[in-house]
């Protein structure tokens, strides 16, 4: 169980990155704006809607973590921030200062990730970039991401 001290931190750091979430949306707005007002040749067209695509990407990722936000400051309220949603063990207080939206303890997220690569794995949607030293042609199987490959905004 989670003290008063930690749950003040914890929401702070929340209401934080709540905020920077949040103080990102009108300059989003004005980007999109300003992309229908410009106009230019095939090229600048092209390199204007992947930078679009990129931002709205983004945009999205936010929104996400803006809901995983709002429901860890729901779960906190509650007293079960500190609960893990698979088991119900504690998820330890180092663990939710590192990633305050964090539902799982690291046991749990850690057979999740594991599961999710396995069954990547088995139907072949692997993407390129998840493969670790892979070299085409040489018969290497691909590895599962590692912790510093897998989005840290990911707490599903």
């Amino acid at each position: 169980m989670l003290s008063d001290d930690q749950e003040d931190t914890l929401r702070q750091l929340l209401f934080q990155e709540k905020q920077r979430i949040l103080a990102l949306a009108p300059q989003d707005m004005s980007y999109t704006r300003e992309r229908v007002n410009r106009r230019g040749d095939v090229l600048d067209e092209s390199s204007e809607e992947a930078l679009f695509a990129d931002k709205m990407r983004l945009t999205a990722r936010d929104q996400a973590l803006l809901t995983r936000i709002t429901d860890a400051l729901d779960r906190l309220e509650a007293g079960v921030l500190d609960e893990c949603k698979s088991c119900g063990d504690i998820i330890p207080h180092a663990r939710l200062l590192a990633r305050p939206t964090a539902t799982y303890c690291l046991q749990c997220q850690a057979d999740r990730e594991d599961d999710a690569s396995r069954v990547k794995l088995a139907e072949g949607r692997w993407e390129e970039n998840s493969l670790v030293g892979l070299a085409p042609g040489r018969g290497a199987t691909p590895e599962p991401k590692t912790k510093s490959d897998v989005d840290p905004h990911d707490e599903s």
